[in-house]
């Protein structure tokens, strides 16, 4: 009998969930004007006040208007389209050959709180192409050219939750430190050498913090720090695919962090030295972690550059070298080879010419 109960409120509670489901699919087309998008608002049914809201046949009562969407994805758009509802509170531009962002050409949408501009071709945007989206909650800027963003570019999204910036070309994280709500943060697949915590938001708790793939070497103690006490309880941070140098500065952290922390997913595998490489660092003892020339010497550091600048010298002298011997010695070999073809022919050598003859030689 009590199995029977069980599955009876399981079915139930699947009813139900499928009804919420469908509710929040429902949708009414609405005219786009002159952009080629598909626009529509979506609804949801007003669950506020159950008793006020269930109808007499116990299902949900009033529908409420949830969103304004505007779909342009794949539309092979070279820019952002400034004839648009001004109500859109969902706006997706994904896939699409966009590749600049000019000031202000979203100000008229101060609704929007959903903004897609991923898998474009944006290399450049300026200072205020955000200005007025004070409502916006999610920016998906992910699969761009991005190599560097304007300082202040997030400054008017204070309530920005989620921030995708991930397969780009950055160099750095951009200041983000003025965003309170920012639990979000997705980076992975840049050219980040290094973080500054100054950049990073220090709001509410980090829930998520990707940093795959990209050109970190070092984990300084400062950004250790930030974590522990910014992390949420359940928050994550992803560091696996960086070049990770396990030298005397990650047997720093490892003396900060003595044990795996809570929220780290993975772990520093080691690319540098190479009788390191591959191993967690959490399973190396610290004697082993020292900086030597096999830790010094890595791809990017000081000491390799300058030691490819002695190599690239010391080509240079030898190739000079080399070529001047070679010059020298191809001219005396065809100096004699002239003069045994010359006294073959019997023709009068150097020595036994006028020129040389009426030169005073000494007793």
């Amino acid at each position: 009998m009590a199995v029977r109960v069980l599955c009876l409120l399981a079915c139930v509670a699947i009813f139900l969930q499928a009804q919420y489901c469908l509710s929040y699919m429902k949708h009414d087309y609405i005219d786009c004007g002159d952009i080629p998008c598909t626009c529509f608002d979506q609804y949801n049914f007003d669950l506020s006040g159950t008793d006020r809201n269930l109808s007499a046949n116990g299902t949900a009562g009033d529908l409420v208007p949830k969103d304004t969407n505007i779909d342009c994805k794949s539309k092979n758009l070279t820019e952002v389209p400034t004839h648009m509802l001004s109500n859109v509170t969902d706006l997706r531009l994904s896939h699409n050959r966009i590749k600049h962002l000019p000031g202000r050409q979203l100000q008229n949408f101060s609704d929007l709180y959903y903004l897609d501009l991923g898998f474009n071709d944006i290399s450049r945007i300026e200072e205020e192409a955000f200005w007025g989206l004070s409502r916006l909650t999610i920016l998906l800027l992910n699969r761009n050219s991005l190599s560097e963003l304007p300082k202040g570019l997030f400054s008017h999204l204070i309530n920005i939750r989620f921030l995708q910036l991930g397969f780009n070309n950055l160099k750095r994280i951009p200041d983000l430190n003025g965003l309170p709500y920012l639990t979000n943060l997705a980076v992975h697949f840049n050219e980040i050498e290094d973080v500054t915590v100054d950049n990073l938001p220090k709001g509410m708790p980090l829930q998520n913090f990707v940093l795959i793939e990209n050109k970190m070497r070092h984990f300084p103690l400062s950004l250790a720090s930030f974590f522990e006490e910014h992390m949420a309880t359940y928050g994550y941070l992803t560091v696996v695919g960086n070049p990770w140098v396990c030298d005397c500065q990650m047997a720093d952290l490892k003396r900060v962090w003595t044990s795996h922390p809570r929220f780290l997913t993975d772990s520093f595998y080691c690319d540098r030295p190479q009788r390191l490489k591959g191993k967690n660092l959490w399973n190396i003892p610290l004697s082993e972690l020292v900086c030597d020339n096999s830790t010094d010497n890595t791809p990017g550091d000081g000491y390799e550059v300058e030691m490819d600048a002695l190599y690239s010298k010391g080509q240079l002298i030898g190739a000079g070298i080399g070529c001047f011997v070679f010059g020298v010695v191809s001219s005396l070999v065809a100096y004699f080879v002239l003069i045994l073809v010359r006294k073959a022919r019997g023709r009068p050598t150097a020595e036994d010419s006028p020129i040389v003859g009426m030169v005073e030689r000494p007793e």
